[in-house]
């Protein structure tokens, strides 16, 4: 037969196994996450298995969130593509990163990720970026031709780079606006 309980006994079992559940649970929290920076840590630093090819490659490295990193005069540029896959690409300008040094740039491109991969990459070398059209637009932006720096992104099955006065045409996809990028951060 069972024992008869009071309200009191059965409130202080409820509130012992509410805790003894309680800190088990915040133990396996405690421990997961404790084993998944480990895990992260040695992933980053290069201690992994072999297959986990994150951090050098040549002259470049991967970033955590898998951007390829660029050195330009002790700073860090992050790009998607790497030197590697855009290498059949040609990027026939003279422009280096010098000419839009202190200046300001228009870019004209209605996808956000080029404009934001080359608007931070120019602006963390000093260069005033700006939103603008190439001649004539829809959008409330200032219209701009070649006789201002303005660098026009437009969408192509085929990827290409190349110059008119101060403009700078690109045309494909993320691929050709980093061979923009990686010729203008060039020494060559």
């Amino acid at each position: 037969m069972r024992k008869i309980e009071t309200q009191e006994e059965i409130e202080q079992r409820k509130k012992r196994n509410v805790s003894i559940m309680s800190f088990s649970l915040l133990m396996i929290l405690v421990i997961s996450t404790l084993g998944y920076s480990f895990m992260s840590s040695d992933r980053f630093n290069g201690a992994g298995n072999s297959n986990d090819k994150i951090d050098n490659y040549g002259e470049q490295k991967i970033s955590p969130d898998g951007r390829w990193i660029v050195n330009y005069n002790g700073k860090e540029i992050l790009l998607i593509s790497s030197s590697e896959s855009i290498q059949d690409i040609i990027a026939d300008t003279n422009f280096r990163i010098e000419d839009y040094y202190g200046k300001v740039v228009y870019i004209d491109s209605e996808n956000a990720g080029i404009y934001s991969e080359i608007a931070s990459s120019l602006a963390s070398q000093g260069s005033n970026v700006k939103e603008a059209c190439y001649e004539k637009c829809e959008r409330d932006l200032p219209e701009k031709d070649c006789s201002d720096n303005i660098i026009v992104w437009r969408e192509s099955e085929k990827n290409r780079v190349y110059q008119n006065e101060s403009c700078v045409f690109i045309e494909g996809n993320m691929k050709a606006a980093d061979a923009f990028l990686y010729k203008i951060f060039s020494a060559d």
